[in-house]
């Protein structure tokens, strides 16, 4: 009887430890899946931003704005890399997944104040002048968002994980010249 009061303790503490990595596995999750949905949204607004620019200049400027706006906020996420590309009609890029042919990759998420001095891309190789919005060409553009997410409870051997989002827009239509 004089070892029940120690037995109940250390059934707490085991109890304890368990629901408590449970709890953190439960919030880290939580914040996964909140920050995968903000970047989604971020990714499809700068599609359709960019969709809406077509071959004008400032057209990477303001999906990159509209990126940076709408991901805003998020802990335990570093955007890594930003692509726009040329979509074929299953929304992945010309070329296939390795190419960058037709790709503009942008790092980290540098956002867009200004117009006229908008950042440079690491690798640029589809600029709006290039895009091509006419009628009846079945251009789309494509938007990937590269991060890591940081865990928050640090319950997992590693710290990080690299993941992905995308959205694709079909390019606003202009009549042909």
């Amino acid at each position: 009887m004089k070892y029940a009061k120690g037995q109940s303790i250390v059934e707490f503490v085991l109890t304890a430890t368990v629901l408590l990595i449970l709890l953190g596995g439960i919030l880290d999750l939580a914040n996964i899946l909140n920050a995968q949905n903000t970047l989604q949204n971020a990714a499809f607004q700068g599609a359709l931003a960019g969709s809406f620019s077509g071959k004008n200049t400032a057209a990477d400027c303001s999906i990159l704005a509209a990126i940076y706006n709408g991901s805003q906020g998020l802990s335990g996420v570093t955007i890594s890399q930003i692509i726009i590309y040329q979509a074929n009609v299953t929304g992945n890029p010309l070329g296939g997944s390795q190419s960058i042919a037709y790709e503009d990759i942008y790092a980290g998420n540098p956002g867009c104040s200004s117009a006229a001095a908008p950042p440079a891309p690491t690798s640029a190789n589809w600029l709006p002048a290039a895009r091509n919005n006419f009628m009846y060409q079945n251009a789309n553009l494509g938007i990937k968002i590269v991060y890591v997410y940081a865990w928050q409870t640090n319950l997992l051997p590693f710290g990080s994980i690299t993941l992905s989002v995308k959205a694709v827009a079909p390019m606003n239509p202009q009549p042909a010249p």
